[in-house]
């Protein structure tokens, strides 16, 4: 990493009650599904930032992990040098657990705004009142939803785990077992198929305006316009994060299977901003053959 990035560290502990031992399956699914939604997290809070865990500490009884965050980000208006980035990415963390937790495997019935405040409405009438990044983060995109979908497939599936804790030094998420099967609805998907979505798959070369050479989402390309674009292809973004990749730079193109999904009214006519994800890098990056003025807004 150059000098011009600072690092933000905290840590959290994760105990899986029930046996001292665990299968090995389910921690490692339950893990990677953890370290993914952090990393997730952090390209969302801040495109140009990086988050990696190590694994400090284990302890028997409950079968607890202690987990170091480490956010590289780039110092800039945004990020200043002395801003606790890990600390945000791990309240961002525990407060879409608790979201999903207070929807109970249901897509929400309302989301109130009131300034940068949120209240996510159940479809029991309760309120959960969090944040207006908050729940950009979770219900923004299927990323973190399915994350956690994996977490908590995977623990419904061993008959040896109880509940689950997730704790930082200022709060603390305890998922019982008999929520587990809540817990691995798709709320996301669930929320989709009450809108009037139109979705269309086009493999297409996009001309690569801004990479987000940290993190795996928020590229920016030339389509029919300038448009944002997450990157599913998770093989291709860590070839990237290994520096395997280098052409990537302003007016490349990037050959992709884009997906694109368009809201209707009820007059089967586009409404909002499309989005774009791209579910798989397809081929390697195109240099131009000339230079061109394209990127000038």
């Amino acid at each position: 990493m150059s000098n011009n990035y600072k690092e933000s560290q905290d840590s959290f502990k994760i105990k899986f009650y029930g046996a001292d031992n665990i299968d090995a399956s389910t921690l490692a699914i339950s893990l990677n599904s953890i370290v993914d939604s952090l990393k997730d997290i952090s390209s969302e809070t801040d495109p140009q930032a990086y988050a990696k865990l190590y694994v400090t500490s284990t302890q028997k009884g409950c079968f607890e992990i202690t987990l170091s965050t480490i956010v590289k980000y780039a110092v800039t208006l945004f990020a200043a040098e002395n801003i606790n980035l890990a600390n945000t990415v791990l309240l961002i963390f525990l407060n879409s657990l608790l979201i999903k937790q207070h929807l109970k495997g249901k897509p929400p019935k309302e989301i109130k705004k009131d300034g940068d405040k949120r209240k996510v409405v159940n479809q029991r009438g309760e309120n959960f009142e969090t944040t207006k990044n908050i729940t950009k983060t979770y219900f923004g995109s299927s990323v973190i939803d399915n994350r956690m979908i994996n977490i908590f497939s995977a623990l419904n599936a061993d008959e040896n785990r109880n509940d689950i804790l997730f704790e930082t030094k200022e709060n603390k998420v305890r998922i019982k077992k008999e929520e587990y099967e809540e817990m691995s609805a798709n709320i996301i998907e669930a929320i989709k198929e009450t809108k009037d979505l139109h979705t269309y798959t086009i493999e297409t070369p996009l001309l690569l305006k801004k990479p987000d050479l940290l993190g795996n989402s928020r590229w920016g390309f030339v389509f029919d316009k300038n448009i944002e674009a997450e990157i599913k292809d998770e093989t291709w973004i860590t070839r990237v994060h290994r520096g395997e990749i280098k052409q990537l730079y302003a007016g490349v193109k990037i050959p992709v299977k884009l997906l694109v999904e368009v809201e209707l009214d009820k007059y089967k006519d586009p409404k909002g901003t499309p989005r774009y994800t791209v579910l798989e890098v397809t081929g390697d990056p195109i240099e131009p053959t000339v230079n061109m003025q394209l990127f000038e807004e």
